[in-house]
């Protein structure tokens, strides 16, 4: 059997994940301030070494494979916990915010009391593939007709951050 798994990747991968429950765990405000200051991002940044530009050279194959893989299982979580927030947890927590800017927040994806209160974790999905999307584009920008490509795609990225 070829296995193409990149160990290392999955040992960084394996990291970042401790680093994600430990973030979250810890009450040191001051840890985890810093924990959450990379520990995201080091998922992007691995997300990004194993973005594959051969598979995705039109935009059409792409975005149907984002839709796919992150937007349709993102939508359906969404709902779905949505639903239960809306029907059993508000009225056990009794939260004082309208329904229609929770269901709202889902094209937002971001984690706040006003949007997305009852599944603030759900964040990540848009905001990566919103990332995966102007890594798309850089990719077509900056080709590898550039002389370093990949250091400018680097730069940029960097910048972005």
């Amino acid at each position: 059997m070829n296995n193409s798994r990149i160990e290392h990747l999955d040992v960084l991968r394996g990291i970042a994940i401790l680093f994600v429950v430990f973030g979250h765990i810890t009450h040191i405000s001051e840890l985890r301030t810093y924990i959450w200051g990379f520990h995201i991002p080091l998922f992007f940044f691995i997300s990004g070494i194993l973005f594959k530009e051969e598979k995705y050279k039109r935009f059409d194959v792409f975005v149907k494979n984002k839709v796919k893989n992150l937007l349709i299982p993102y939508a359906v979580f969404y709902l779905t916990t949505f639903v239960y927030w809306l029907f059993i947890e508000r009225s056990v927590r009794g939260a004082d915010v309208e329904p229609s800017s929770q269901l709202l927040g889902m094209l937002y994806g971001t984690y706040n009391m006003k949007y997305m209160m009852f599944n603030g974790a759900l964040w990540f999905i848009p905001c990566l593939f919103s990332m995966e999307l102007i890594y798309w584009i850089l990719t077509r920008v900056i080709s590898p007709s550039c002389g370093n490509y990949k250091l400018y795609r680097i730069g940029i990225l960097i910048c972005l951050y």
